[in-house]
């Protein structure tokens, strides 16, 4: 493998005089490289590198590998680099506490925290996390005193807030007293870790709040220990080894059982935003450059129309869930 790749790399890199001008993989079902999403193409750049680049006491230097990355992904980039951990010096860079969770939970002595340029001792994970969140991270919400949702990501909580702000003369109790943080992608591992940090949860709520797919029934798998479970099996679902905690599958409209929270918008806005957005991004583009409307609706065109958008009507799908939540909180 390494012959075939040293001898390619030659052919098709001299700026002048390439014996090769171009290569196109095509894959089995007609995908081609350029089809790939931003974090496959990042992940096949790192196998390759580790693979085929410099021999096996070669030391490797990758800065911040998982930028741009979704949060679900940041775990197979960390797959990918510890698979070659026997074999390479690797020292990766990162601002992620996303990523310091997978790099921690397979070896916790090998983080280094820099804090202001000096090298600063930690003895786990959680408090390289802790050092790397902003002041609206998990850690440093802990010492609220509402309740605590925890949602997969930043943007579960800015659509759930968007709609409590805009319904909250029909729930003021959401409005007033529940705090929403995000764990970063549903990994039941670090919820599992996560939930019995919190010891004071006196006239409080825990709720772990997650899409009903295929990651959030993961979660739940791993959080209840039971590989079992199914989408149909979860409601409201006390978790047994916190008093007071709750697991809740976002309720869908139907009996869909691959429902994510962006199903709460109307389909004809998503429809209409993603018009829109084609319209303004294919012009001039051949069919290789079409847009991928799905990751960007998901990434910045929702996040930027909730920004925007002070109309209730937008956020009507919102209130299935804010009556689930509501009464999650009057449970004994």
């Amino acid at each position: 493998r390494n012959d075939i790749f040293e001898l390619l790399y030659c052919a098709y890199t001299p700026h002048e005089g390439k014996i090769i001008t171009d290569i196109k993989v095509v894959f089995n079902n007609g995908i081609t490289v350029d089809d790939l999403s931003e974090g496959i193409k990042k992940r096949i750049l790192i196998r390759a590198a580790l693979e085929f680049a410099g021999q096996e006491n070669s030391l490797y230097l990758l800065d911040e590998p998982d930028a741009h990355i979704h949060l679900s992904k940041k775990g197979k980039i960390v797959e990918d680099i510890i698979h070659y951990k026997d074999k390479k010096h690797i020292i990766i860079t990162s601002h992620s506490p996303t990523m310091c969770k997978y790099v921690g939970k397979e070896n916790p002595h090998s983080i280094v925290v820099l804090d202001e340029g000096e090298n600063k001792t930690i003895s786990n994970f959680f408090e390289a996390g802790k050092l790397l969140s902003d002041d609206n991270e998990i850690f440093n919400l802990l010492f609220t005193t509402k309740h605590i949702v925890l949602t997969e990501g930043k943007t579960d909580c800015k659509y759930i807030n968007k709609a409590i702000r805009l319904f909250k003369d029909t729930y003021p109790d959401l409005y007033n007293n529940v705090d929403f943080i995000s764990v970063g992608g549903t990994d039941g591992d670090i919820i599992n870790d996560f939930l019995p940090r919190i010891t004071d949860l006196t006239g409080r709520k825990i709720i772990v709040l997650v899409d009903r797919d295929e990651g959030g029934i993961k979660c739940a798998r791993k959080i209840f220990g039971n590989d079992n479970l199914t989408n149909n099996d979860i409601d409201i679902k006390p978790i047994d080894f916190k008093y007071n905690s709750y697991f809740i599958m976002i309720p869908c409209t139907g009996t869909q059982n691959n429902f994510k929270i962006e199903d709460y918008f109307k389909h004809d806005t998503i429809q209409k935003l993603s018009i829109k957005y084609i319209e303004d991004e294919f012009k001039g583009k051949n069919f290789s450059g079409f847009p991928k409307v799905k990751d960007e609706l998901k990434k910045s065109i929702l996040p930027n129309f909730c920004d925007g958008s002070e109309n209730p009507e937008d956020f009507d799908g919102f209130k299935l869930l804010l009556d689930k939540l509501t009464s999650c909180l009057t449970k004994n």
